[in-house]
């Protein structure tokens, strides 16, 4: 987000950046049309010439004379007596702020201000002065600290800048870049949508987006035909929240949930020879937890693609966990670089695009919607409640408890199939309800059968371009890369990461149903054994590496 002034810095800055861009586009006019350079985008040549510019003085010049400098070039490009005024006010609360006691909450206050800069910019033989300060990124929001750390949402924890926002709760900001996603293509944004959609900010969205039936197409060569209202996978959060409370002891090995290992040989055995109680033994912010944590969120949406081809509905996401960040670098502790514990909580929601790629998914038989879906304006009250709750006799469900009496609700046994729930809809004639909500417990009390092996084999390959790819998300630990030299290609120095996500066991892989809740947890909850290639420089646990249907994310 930029706002430029129609000043002489402001024009020299343009004019520098549209050649800059110009002279770009010459060189990629000489490469293959189909090599795409990541760093040929207009925000990485703005950044190239702001920071050739000659830094002149900063309002928080450690020098008194740079400081009095810069507030002279800003007093002469006010405008208006109003600006005047509002500039020596500002510059009265800096220099008190300033020469507040170290520790005190001014002081830090002062430490958060990011100050303005008066630099020098070439244009032709003449050396143009520019003021150049960034937004208060709290009111003109990043991608990440409004989409990944919640920060507005959270009323700004740790972030130190003389407000009392905690005590009124979270706020709007201004304005949402919706940079750090992982979901675009060059054929369309689809990380940036499916980010505002679940924000409810998407605001383009035609009415068949909520129709029970319609004619949207998620991606090209993807349809909705034939598939009627939907499914709402209710009781995630508390499911991810109660995991210690209800499974620990969980022994395990630490890189079971891992597709690959790359970096030092050491590294390599380190990680394959670990094992024992995750919940004990395993530090929170590494990335082998956050994927051993998402295998049982991961299973259960799974399961709900299933029940939503079963039952011909498309299915509405729970609101999904991380337990550490993800980031194309070294991640400290489980978060960004920089970012405190007080303003990144772990585990925290994170979007779809954390998790999951968008891009295979608008491309297959697997329409899915957002978790706030049901919240838009555009589905009316007449809609929400006309719903049926499936429920499984004996589960304890998270979520549901409050439905009124009048509440439909379909009654299945453990051990159930996902055909069942169809035939138990038909069977009282509730097939046009438009959400079938299901609670996490009691979806995993159903078997995971579609109905017959050919539904089940079909289901499978749409899941193995949805969930198996392998090599998919890389996440690298800073506490296990100490001598990394920021050189990501530096073979004899490699940088020590992990790779995820395994997909969940087959459709009908796991034999029999089960008619009890507890054999069915049992059985979920079972290790799964992974057989590992060790390389010199890579271990592998599967040999799903179709590489027609994966891109290398970081």
């Amino acid at each position: 987000m930029l706002m430029l002034r129609s000043s002489p810095g402001g024009m020299a800055i343009c004019q520098s950046w549209v050649e800059r861009m110009q002279q770009e586009m010459v060189s990629i006019a000489r490469l293959p049309a189909g090599m795409l350079q990541w760093w040929s985008n207009d925000q990485t040549f703005f950044n190239e010439v702001v920071h050739r510019a000659t830094l002149m003085h900063t309002l928080k010049d450690p020098m008194p004379e740079g400081r009095t400098a810069a507030a002279e070039y800003m007093r002469g490009s006010m405008r208006t007596p109003a600006r005047r005024a509002a500039l020596a006010s500002a510059l009265e609360v800096l220099q008190a702020l300033r020469q507040a006691s170290r520790d005190s909450a001014d002081r830090k206050q002062y430490r958060a201000v990011r100050g303005v800069l008066v630099k020098r910019i070439k244009r032709g033989g003449a050396a143009v002065p520019v003021s150049i300060a960034t937004f208060p990124f709290l009111h003109f929001a990043s991608g990440h600290t409004y989409f990944t750390q919640s920060l507005q949402d959270r009323g700004a924890p740790g972030v130190h800048d003389g407000s009392n926002r905690l005590e009124h709760g979270g706020f709007t900001p201004v304005a949402v870049h919706t940079t750090f996603q992982f979901g675009d293509t060059a054929e369309f944004a689809w990380g940036k949508r499916s980010r505002l959609r679940e924000k409810l900010l998407w605001k383009v969205d035609a009415p068949h987006y909520f129709a029970f039936t319609g004619d949207y197409s998620p991606g090209k060569g993807a349809t909705e035909e034939g598939y009627g209202g939907f499914i709402q996978l209710t009781g995630v959060e508390e499911l991810n929240a109660n995991l210690e409370r209800e499974l620990a002891p969980l022994i395990r090995p630490e890189a079971s949930h891992a597709i690959k290992l790359e970096g030092m040989k050491s590294f390599l055995e380190a990680s394959l020879a670990a094992s024992g109680d995750v919940f004990r033994a395993m530090d929170r912010g590494s990335p082998n937890y956050h994927l051993i944590m998402d295998s049982y969120q991961r299973r259960l949406v799974h399961d709900a693609l299933a029940l939503g081809q079963a039952t011909r509905r498309k299915v509405i996401m729970p609101k999904l966990w991380c337990w550490v960040d993800r980031y194309w670098n070294n991640i400290e502790g489980g978060r960004f670089p920089g970012v405190s514990a007080q303003q990144h909580p772990l585990p925290f929601h994170c979007p779809f695009d954390h998790l999951f790629d968008l891009d295979k998914w608008v491309h297959s038989d697997a329409p899915m919607r957002e978790y706030s879906f049901l919240e838009n304006a555009l589905v009316t009250n007449a809609q929400r409640n006309d719903s049926v709750w499936l429920r499984v006799a004996g589960a304890r469900d998270y979520t549901g408890g409050g439905v009124d009496s009048n509440a439909r609700e379909l009654v299945l046994q453990p051990g159930d199939n996902y055909a069942k729930v169809a035939a138990g809809l038909a069977a009282k004639e509730w097939q046009t309800a438009y959400v079938l909500k299901v609670d996490a417990r009691s979806l995993a009390g159903l078997c995971e059968d579609i109905g017959t092996p050919a539904q089940n084999e079909q289901f499978n390959k749409v899941m193995h371009t949805v969930l198996g790819i392998a090599e998919q998300v890389r996440f690298c630990d800073a506490k296990v890369n100490p001598r990394y030299n920021g050189r990501q290609d530096d073979y004899r120095n490699p940088i020590n990461c992990t790779w995820g996500f395994h997909r969940p066991p087959k459709m009908g892989a796991e034999g029999a149903c089960l008619p009890s809740l507890q054999a069915n947890r049992d059985l979920r909850n079972g290790e799964i054994k992974r057989d590992w290639k060790v390389g010199s420089r890579e271990a592998w646990s599967t040999r799903d590496r179709a590489g027609y249907l994966y891109r290398n994310y970081m």
